[in-house]
């Protein structure tokens, strides 16, 4: 089984793609930002979207998981996605405020993505085997695929994931 199938190795890839995008949105031309933008809001749309399905369910039912965790993580997806949208509305109609909205967003994703990793997929590897783990793996992947394929990043998708 190669680590690569492991829901624990397939969000940290998901999260450093999203490092990766984060830096081209602060760091890009105006066409390579809007390219990332609308690539960041599809991997985070997809990702959440998946981990709320299919991972958190299951976690949820082993004693090695802090249950407080997971019910922040959720929150922290929405409040990412709140300051996802702040910054398309900022791409769309107030650049001036670009570099404020993005701070927003990479501070929520900053945030979520160092409990999750320091927290949660540590009790996950010690408490989770690793063909349930692979398993997990498998339906968090084909949930964000199905996402991905959908388009899921789009603006009034993302709205509604918010006031969902």
């Amino acid at each position: 089984m190669s680590p690569s199938q492991d829901v624990v190795e397939l969000i940290l890839k998901d999260h450093r793609i999203a490092g990766d995008l984060l830096g081209q949105l602060r760091n890009g031309t105006e066409t390579v930002r809007s390219h990332a933008l609308h690539e960041f809001a599809d991997l985070y749309v997809a990702h959440v979207s998946a981990e709320e399905s299919e991972v958190y369910p299951e976690l949820t039912r082993y004693e090695g998981i802090d249950q407080d965790v997971i019910e922040r993580g959720v929150a922290a997806h929405e409040e990412g996605a709140e300051a996802l949208l702040d910054l398309f509305d900022a791409h769309a109609g107030a650049p001036h405020a670009w570099d404020d909205r993005l701070d927003e967003l990479v501070t929520a994703v900053t945030e979520y993505t160092r409990e999750t990793e320091g927290t949660l997929l540590v009790d996950t590897r010690e408490s989770v085997t690793r063909e349930c783990r692979v398993r997990l793996g498998a339906a968090f992947a084909e949930e964000r695929c199905r996402q991905l394929r959908a388009r899921c990043g789009d603006i009034d998708n993302v709205r509604r994931y918010v006031s969902g």
